[in-house]
């Protein structure tokens, strides 16, 4: 990661990372925001860049400071990886695909069709749990395709992923570690283990860091939705569920990122200017999990019942 030409920041395709979650009423986002502005700058995401067939790069949208997240998670029939990850098992993984863009600024069905056949990237990644015995920190590994090859990805179908990627920066090295980690997700995640979309999240965030520095990044996520997503495959991936599916989370999550165990001393000070409650281990994946499974599991006397997370109640 770092700084580009222009000032602005480009995420890491790898990074470990120590993270603490916390839950804020949403009244509290706007006083918050200020206190964390005083410490870090509002991080600048780069604009979108597209590919045209004779390989000139042109920019999509202006750089913004935030905006909406969507992401898909994938998970197998029997939930294998949910249960995977809420027991922490060493080396899970869980795969989600991952957009940015507010859909409610595109007023016109042409705008929409060509966004969603087009070039925008969507990031496929791969988180892995690493247990705190084991030598290796969890990770997050990253590579970006166009849009309009997601779906045929997802569903295995992709016959030239290489000429699929985007964003193909850094050196022969690097470029070889995103085609290895298509490879290795194509393989053994939506082949072998057979996960699939599963739930998504939609939400609004602003995140603080420095473009040119990694040691701590603090995110702000409001106006959380959690909707169900088996079966968009068969459909639209990116067709945005109805209010009626969607099912909106109570709280604001402030995330707090640091590359070391003992964060800056400011952090502590922004904690305390707000009500905040820590979530440990909270997951957007494995409460959306929960909700849009544990009535189906009662109703049809499912052999296996989820087991909830620890902050969850009915």
């Amino acid at each position: 990661a770092g700084e580009t030409p222009g000032g602005t920041w480009r995420p890491p395709d790898a990074f470990e990372r120590k993270t603490a979650k916390y839950w804020v009423e949403p009244k509290h986002a706007l006083a918050l925001k200020l206190e964390l502005a005083k410490h870090l700058p509002v991080l600048v995401f780069p604009a979108e860049e597209k590919n045209d067939e004779k390989g000139s790069k042109e920019k999509q949208a202006a750089a913004r400071d935030g905006g909406a997240v969507t992401s898909v998670y994938l998970d197998s029939a029997d939930a294998a990886v949910y249960d995977s990850r809420l027991t922490r098992e060493q080396g899970a993984t869980l795969v989600r695909a991952r957009w940015y863009g507010d859909r409610d600024a595109r007023t016109s069905e042409e705008e929409r069709s060509a966004v969603s056949a087009g070039s925008s990237p969507v990031f496929v990644e791969r988180k892995t749990h690493h247990e705190s015995w084991s030598r290796d920190g969890s990770t997050k590994e990253r590579f970006a395709l166009r849009r309009r090859d997601a779906r045929a990805y997802l569903n295995g179908t992709l016959s030239n992923v290489e000429g699929a990627l985007l964003f193909d920066k850094g050196g022969e090295a690097a470029r070889a570690a995103r085609r290895r980690l298509a490879e290795e997700i194509a393989r053994f995640e939506l082949g072998e283990r057979r996960v699939a979309p599963s739930v998504r999240t939609e939400y609004r965030r602003v995140a603080f860091q420095r473009s040119d520095d990694n040691a701590v990044r603090v995110s702000l996520d409001v106006d959380l939705a959690f909707a169900d997503a088996r079966g968009t495959l068969r459909e639209s991936l990116f067709s945005a569920p109805g209010s009626a599916e969607t099912v909106a989370f109570p709280f604001a999550v402030l995330e707090i990122k640091t590359r070391d165990e003992t964060p800056p001393e400011w952090v502590e000070h922004v904690l305390g200017s707000v009500p905040c409650v820590e979530v440990r281990k909270f997951s957007k994946f494995l409460h959306a999990t929960m909700l849009t499974r544990r009535r189906e599991s009662r109703e049809s006397n499912a052999k296996k019942t989820l087991r909830a997370p620890h902050w969850w109640s009915d």
